[in-house]
């Protein structure tokens, strides 16, 4: 037997000690020893399974085994025979192997075909003069961090995908083949919670599971039910089988909804909630065609999928909501410049919908076609710049005055220029008016030179001018209306663009198709040129369009839409997007005080949030509920005009005196999420043109600040626990650095303490993961009403909190949180089925700056090694970290 030098040493002076291979076979693991002529001295039993078990292999040459015996069931053997040959020869040769030269990973099968991960190692011993006396080989089983490994991959993936994608249903078919790689998945879909108690599929693989994308179902009892972790369905036709009294599934969603998964031939599901900070916003349905298809195990790769789409339902929303704002400034432009002139206010809105048929045919894409209908509506925005003598001149213009009106694409690019979410419409609408020979304006382009999107507002453009009244000129047939495009194609028109034109045109006479009798306003004679009655134009004899009365914008009243949209692109926090309101409230309609008040989290008062003039000086005053006349509009929906505020006994002072006030509801939806407040000095400083000017805008000032608080929860909802509703560990570990940095500056002291509650897991096991949950959530609300206005409170993960204490010294810090587990351990709790179940106790470490260290890492290092002592030494087991969290969802 070759020498085993320097460990068999010690077992000879002490002949009662274990031997090194019982010593080795206690590990678990595959270890061999070699002596310096690459014989083995000795293996574990893990390592006779590899290399001949039931053999004596000592003094066999440890390489030749290893090419013989292991190498064939690899794999790729020929890398790991090439690896083995470089180690062995560099250590050899008495040099120091890197981490990453010494270690070698693998892919091993058994001969029943079950495959494996290891990990070899091969390394010298060395004696403490640094001398090589041995060898030693490990081979170490990874098939589990392997698996998590990927698991963290396809997670990471997962979010990158959902997180990527403007719509949810694009990264569905992504999202359902990373999830099929980890479980025997065969549908699901992402429903969102709607405001009238019914749930929406965002999206949904195959398309058709649970209706497809955009189908209502009711919302079931899920969002009911608080601290709600999951649900597993093993058989879903058995548990639609077993009613309460009330015909109930008993399940999480409705019964309707669990009939249809049934029906399309699944048998099994597993339903996760999508949770934001205080509500669930949706749910996750997993669903198999097997029976018991789904386990717990299942729920470490799809919990943590879950919370990235949770975020991504709060961006869909986010995006949706910034979508209908940016329709609604689009629609109003276009409103502006249409109300201008009344032979002329469906203009835009025609053009539009001739332009979209034409991408449409024209094969265009989805987002590509939008913007050409959306740039179709604001075409003629740079018309607001031209004088009414031009725009509404009954007659031929001159040269001065078609050169003036020729301005307006330029103009109207300008305008769009400014509004950072429209720019994507600004080179359709500066161009919609040159020609395909290069004769137009204003930059003179050449054929494709040209945008398309342009050349297809141009063909549109002309044709609905063209089938229209004027002042100047009735509407032509349909019929000659297309013989001109004809004419002018490859000179004014795209050739292309115009012979689409002509074709759905014909397709729609001879199909008598409804789209082109609206924009001609023809009926159901849109060959013809109808008679109209009279009360006529002198210039037409056709009776003009009813000229709009409240729909007209003023000049005003579209400096805010555009500077609208401008924050719209921007989208900044909250409290930066509400100076923005007030400045744009000011500058553009003329209002130098200004107040917005905003109802606090309880609906308990009204809050200036935000204040120009006047009221910046009450910036953060509160208005008691029911108190003054802003509470009374925000009940009622119903703007108050106040010319004299002595004799309105409802008036409420919230700064200095004001002489006359105008408060106007913020409403978008049928939701009243504030009101602006308007004031002047002296008594009678308003009209009724104010009120009905500051109503008109007073909708897009509520959807830009709905579109603000959407956005300031998102920000929120990524650094807060959504179970406890303090910090998460990300958030904390942001605070804790800056704050270690500014005690070290300053040579104060920081204490850091991280609490493990007791015997959670058995509460979860004998009374279920609701009243676990409910006992963090106690803990967690302790910990957030009852510690110091300074200290910082987090979960740090599964059943740790982890409490940042800035000014407290070592021992104040340990006397502070064994006084508050004392406290909250005498509490109670009753659980689902109304039992009383006492909250538990915690074990703690603390750690303080300067005394334990000056790094972050280190500090926490040595507050969990003292957490781990106390634990020990109390008789507490002490879990893993994957095991908490588990326990703790």
């Amino acid at each position: 037997m070759g020498r085993l030098l320097g460990l068999t040493e010690a077992a000879e002076e002490k002949p009662d000690d274990i031997s090194i291979a019982a010593l080795l076979d206690a590990t678990g693991e595959a270890i061999i020893v070699a002596d310096l002529e690459g014989k083995v001295c000795v293996a574990s039993a893990g390592a006779l399974r590899f290399l001949g078990e039931g053999e004596d292999i000592t003094e066999a040459p440890l390489i030749k085994l290893l090419n013989e015996r292991f190498a064939p069931c690899l794999k790729d053997p020929q890398a790991f025979r090439d690896w083995l040959e470089l180690t062995s020869a560099m250590i050899g040769s008495s040099f120091t192997l890197s981490p990453s030269l010494a270690r070698h990973e693998v892919m091993y099968e058994t001969d029943g075909g079950q495959k494996s991960a290891f990990s070899v190692m091969l390394s010298a011993i060395r004696d403490l003069s640094g001398k090589r006396v041995n060898d030693l080989l490990i081979i170490q089983d990874i098939t589990k961090w392997k698996r998590l490994e990927a698991i963290l991959n396809s997670v990471a993936f997962a979010a990158k995908e959902t997180s990527s994608r403007r719509h949810i249903r694009e990264s569905m078919p992504d999202l359902f083949s990373v999830v099929r790689e980890q479980i025997a998945v065969d549908a699901m879909a992402i429903l969102l919670f709607c405001d009238d108690a019914r749930s929406k599929v965002l999206g949904a693989v195959p398309d058709s599971f649970l209706g497809g994308a955009d189908t209502m179902w009711s919302a079931g009892t899920c969002s009911l039910q608080e601290g709600v972790l999951m649900e597993l369905v093993s058989d879903v036709e058995a548990t639609l089988l077993e009613t309460d009294s009330r015909g109930s599934s008993g399940s999480l969603v409705a019964r309707s909804l669990m009939e249809r998964i049934c029906a399309d031939g699944f048998s099994s599901m597993i339903i996760l909630p999508l949770l934001s900070p205080d509500k669930f916003v949706g749910l996750w349905i997993l669903a198999g065609k097997d029976r018991q298809v789904f386990g717990i195990s299942d729920v470490d790769f799809l919990e943590p999928v879950s919370e990235y789409l949770a975020a991504a339902v709060h961006n869909a929303t986010l995006v949706e909501k910034t979508r209908e704002m940016y329709l609604s400034a689009v629609r109003a432009l276009a409103a502006a410049v249409d109300t201008r002139d009344p032979y002329t206010m469906h203009h835009s809105r025609n053009v539009s919908a001739i332009a979209q048929r034409i991408g449409q045919s024209m094969r265009l894409s989805a987002e590509e076609i939008e913007v050409i209908g959306l740039a179709g509506l604001v075409h003629d925005i740079g018309k607001l710049g031209v004088p009414d003598e031009i725009l509404l001149k009954p007659g031929p213009l001159d040269p001065r005055e078609r050169a003036f009106m020729e301005q307006h694409s330029s103009l109207g690019a300008a305008i769009l220029e400014k509004a950072g979410m429209l720019s994507e419409l600004v080179p359709l609408v500066r161009h919609h008016h040159e020609w395909y020979d290069g004769t137009g304006y204003p930059g003179k382009l050449h054929a494709h030179e040209i945008p398309l999107g342009a050349a297809i507002l141009s063909v549109a453009d002309a044709f609905d001018t063209m089938v229209s009244d004027r002042l100047y000129r009735p509407g032509m047939s349909v019929d000659r209306a297309l013989a001109e495009v004809r004419k002018c194609a490859g000179s004014q028109f795209h050739p292309e663009v115009a012979q689409t034109l002509e074709l759905i045109a014909s397709e729609a006479v001879a199909g008598n198709d409804g789209w082109l009798a609206e924009v001609t306003g023809y009926g159901d004679r849109i060959c013809e040129l109808p008679e109209r009655e009279s009360s006529a134009c002198p210039a037409t004899g056709r009776t003009p369009p009813e000229a709009p009365t409240a729909e007209d914008l003023s000049s005003r009243e579209l400096g805010v839409l555009v500077r609208i949209a401008e924050e719209m692109g921007r989208l900044l926090d909250l409290e930066s997007l509400l100076e923005d309101i007030l400045n744009i409230v000011a500058h553009e309609m003329g209002y130098s005080n200004c107040a917005i008040l905003l109802p606090d989290e309880s609906g308990g008062s009204l809050t200036v949030s935000c204040g120009l003039g006047l009221s910046s000086e009450v910036t953060g005053k509160r208005i008691p509920r029911g108190l003054g006349i802003a509470w009374w509009v925000l009940d009622n929906g119903i703007p108050q005009h106040v010319p004299d505020v002595a004799l309105d006994d409802r008036h409420y002072r919230i700064g200095p005196p004001a002489g006359s006030e105008i408060y106007v509801p913020l409403e978008v939806r049928g939701k009243r999420l504030g009101v602006l407040l308007v004031q002047k000095t002296q008594a009678h400083g308003f009209s009724g043109n104010d009120v009905d000017l500051l109503m008109a805008v007073g909708g897009h000032l509520a959807s830009a600040l709905e579109v603000g608080q959407l956005h300031e929860n998102v920000k929120k909802a990524a650094g807060t626990d959504s179970l406890t509703g303090l910090y998460n560990r990300r958030a904390f570990l942001s605070v804790f650095g800056p704050a270690l940095e500014s005690v070290i500056s300053t040579n104060r002291h920081l204490s850091v303490a991280l609490i493990d509650v007791d015997d959670l897991k058995r509460i979860n096991d004998d009374y279920g993961h609701l009243a676990g949950d409910a006992v963090l959530a106690h803990i967690g609300g302790y910990l957030k009403s009852r510690l110091g206005a300074c200290d910082v409170a987090a979960r740090y993960g599964g059943d740790e909190f982890v409490v940042l204490m800035p000014e407290t010294t070592p021992e104040s810090a340990c006397t502070r949180i064994r006084k508050a587990v004392s406290y909250w351990s005498r509490d109670s709790i009753e659980t689902a089925s109304g039992q009383r179940l006492g909250v538990p106790g915690a074990c703690f470490g603390v750690a303080s700056y300067p005394e334990d260290g000056v790094e972050l890492r280190v500090i926490l290092s040595i507050a969990d090694d003292r957490l781990l002592k106390m634990k020990g030494r109390r008789g507490v087991s002490v879990r893993s970290g994957s095991e908490r969290n588990l326990q703790s969802r």
